[in-house]
């Protein structure tokens, strides 16, 4: 997690999977979350939103395999 000087969390994770990096993204600034989004590196042509629970953020790593699997 990177802390700012204005109070902005700014969380990055970076998985792999079968050599395409997949980027999870969560912004917080002074207490309210404003980016969470999972990503396909380094074009992020496919950007998939979450509402930070755990149900949608399974959705959306779903959503991303599937996307990758329909264009290897």
């Amino acid at each position: 997690m990177f802390n700012d000087d204005d109070g902005m969390q700014m969380n990055f994770i970076r998985v792999d999977h079968k050599g395409v990096v997949i980027s999870l993204v969560q912004h917080t600034i002074s207490d309210k979350t404003t980016i969470q989004e999972v990503s396909i590196l380094p074009d992020m042509d496919t950007i998939i939103h979450y509402d930070g629970s755990l149900d949608s953020l399974i959705e959306a790593l779903h959503s991303i395999k599937n996307t990758m699997e329909k264009n290897p």
